[in-house]
């Protein structure tokens, strides 16, 4: 187990040390995969860099289609399928 979320004592964050690193052709940073009330909840995949983020949009585009664009000024987009939720959110400033 990686920890938990401030404040969020019944989330918990873990790391799978086996993990393959890749979403399509970009190299990872790191999934996290996160549980709440021991229940899967979400899996964030991490990029070390903005050109990789934009690598891993690319990828998300090509996989699902391009999603609905939460905000117009922002980087976050959303799919939503029968069983899962995707969501891509830049930490990244693209101004």
């Amino acid at each position: 187990m990686v920890g938990a979320r401030p404040g969020f004592p019944d989330k918990k964050i873990y790391v799978r040390p086996g993990d393959a690193l890749r979403f399509g052709h970009v190299d990872l940073e790191g999934i996290e995969y996160e549980f709440l009330r021991g229940k899967f909840r979400s899996a964030t995949l991490k990029v070390k860099d903005l050109a990789r983020y934009m690598a891993l949009k690319k990828e998300a585009f090509r996989r699902f289609g391009y999603g609905r664009e939460l905000h117009p000024f922002a980087e976050r987009y959303f799919w939503e399928g029968e069983t899962s939720k995707i969501y891509l959110i830049s930490a990244f400033d693209l101004s």
